[in-house]
């Protein structure tokens, strides 16, 4: 002999709700674990990149990215914490994205180097001495101007700070060749830069100071 069993739409629908509400909170604890793990990450490769140098660096948290064409990031170090206008801001294993240009109390705007009014002294890694200077386009490209014109650039070489302004230091991975624009006429010849990185993968960054006079605490 059978018993039919039968349920209510009304109990149905409380664990279907149930299932859905379990669901969506072990989603939402994966994706809080996969962040958490992506920030130890960046801060384990920063920490190790700052036991190579020899420039004095503190390590910051972005808190906030501009949503116009200004290219800028805010940070959460400051004034408070030693930090000063001009100072190079990198992630990951030294890749410079930016430099510092408005310091407050505890916060600081950094200018990424993809915006338009961004100028870094860079070079060529080469036998040869390669200088010129990257300016930023507002978008992911960069260009390199003022290149002289009979040295010898290609496609895939790569491009680094020169430390000639003395507040970036020297070596900073700005990004490769991409393509080379040379005119027989003009005195320079200029190059697109393509960056290895792009500032919004990350959320830790590394401030140099290169003619800091005390140790910072990281």
């Amino acid at each position: 002999m059978y018993q039919r069993v039968t349920t209510s739409p009304d109990s149905l629908r409380a664990k279907l709700d149930e299932t859905e509400h379990r669901l969506q909170s072990q989603s939402i604890e994966a994706a809080r674990l996969s962040i958490l793990e992506r920030d130890v990450k960046e801060l384990e490769t920063l920490l190790n990149y700052q036991q190579t140098i020899t420039v004095q660096s503190k390590t910051a948290r972005i808190l906030a990215r501009s949503a116009d064409s200004e290219q800028l990031i805010l940070i959460d170090k400051g004034e408070n914490d030693g930090l000063s206008e001009g100072l190079a801001v990198a992630v990951a294993d030294g890749h410079l994205i930016g430099v510092i240009s408005q310091v407050q109390k505890n916060t600081s705007t950094v200018k990424l180097i993809s915006d338009q009014t961004s100028k870094i002294p860079a070079m060529v890694l080469s036998d040869a001495k390669i200088t010129g200077l990257v300016e930023g386009k507002g978008g992911f490209l960069l260009k390199m101007d003022f290149i002289p014109h009979e040295t010898n650039i290609s496609a895939d070489q790569i491009v680094i700070t020169s430390g000639l302004d003395g507040a970036i230091p020297p070596g900073l991975v700005i990004g490769s060749v991409s393509s080379v624009n040379k005119v027989d006429t003009e005195l320079f010849i200029s190059a697109e830069i393509q960056p290895f990185v792009a500032p919004d993968d990350y959320q830790r960054v590394l401030i140099l100071d290169p003619l800091a006079q005390t140790e910072y605490d990281s």
